[in-house]
């Protein structure tokens, strides 16, 4: 993952500063490990270039620019591409009334010269529409998703960055975890190798607990608001009404992290 010759991908569609930062944050990880700017390609908004305003800087794209034309002339060995943003049942939400389709997003990032292998890392809601496809073509693919046809879910996060900074936003849970294991390579299935596979369990364990807790402090919110909705009128009980769906929505999704191709992903090492 950390060879010369691995190309680092980010994608998002959406314009909020959220999903800016979730990239921001995973540049700086790579960053920390002495992975090129070159190396780093981000497709997003236009509108949202100022975020990634890193000195020397990984290479801007707009988010429409995601096709396998603009891979054709990298070299790369391995291709590692990381979404955020929004996700719907036609893949990756672009603006308002785009999209990228999982075999556009699958045909991109095996779309490098002397490329051997790719990974798709789908971190936004319904990442469970690029699972089942096929994947033992040439270049061969490895697909993890944050979730399945469910919501993928957002924490409150404030890191420190590697310039000293801290920053505060609602993160990618998935992401923030699966980037975060990069800080501190560890065996996490004892098998003696560090690997994409250690990241992804790292993530999926750390993001279930996290979940979990905070599905515990939703409930009780949710008690309060079944017990207030009868003593308000109007406007305020519509307001209360909403806050409890958006509460209780939370706590019936289920976020189950997968992973496709496990024979590949055990050849996939960090260094």
């Amino acid at each position: 993952m950390l060879d010369p010759a691995t190309c680092w991908v980010f994608f998002s569609g959406s314009l909020e500063e959220r999903h800016a930062l979730d990239i921001l944050f995973a540049v700086d990880v790579l960053k920390r490990s002495n992975v090129s700017p070159g190396q780093i390609h981000i497709f997003s908004p236009h509108e949202s270039h100022g975020f990634f305003g890193t000195s020397p800087k990984a290479k801007l794209n707009d988010c429409i620019d995601f096709k396998p034309d603009y891979f054709k002339s990298i070299e790369a060995s391995l291709v590692i591409a990381t979404t955020t943003g929004h996700g719907n049942h036609l893949g990756l939400a672009v603006r308002a009334n785009g999209f990228v389709s999982p075999h556009t997003f699958l045909d991109t990032i095996r779309s490098c010269k002397n490329q051997k292998t790719a990974v798709g890392v789908i971190c936004q809601c319904h990442a469970g529409v690029f699972n089942f496809m096929e994947l033992t073509g040439s270049p061969e693919v490895l697909m993890i998703g944050a979730t399945n046809f469910g919501n993928s879910i957002s924490i409150s996060v404030n890191p420190t960055l590697s310039d000293g900074s801290t920053v505060d936003w609602a993160a990618n849970a998935f992401l923030v975890f699966f980037f975060a294991w990069m800080i501190q390579p560890h065996d996490v299935d004892g098998d003696g190798a560090h690997g994409v596979l250690d990241a992804f369990k790292w993530a999926s364990v750390n993001c279930e607990m996290n979940l979990l807790g905070r599905k515990v402090s939703s409930f009780k919110a949710a008690i309060e608001k079944v017990n207030e909705i009868p003593h308000l009128t109007g406007v305020d009980q519509q307001a209360a009404e909403q806050v409890l769906k958006n509460v209780t929505s939370f706590i019936f999704n289920h976020q189950e992290s997968w992973l496709s191709h496990a024979k590949l992903a055990r050849k996939i090492l960090w260094q």
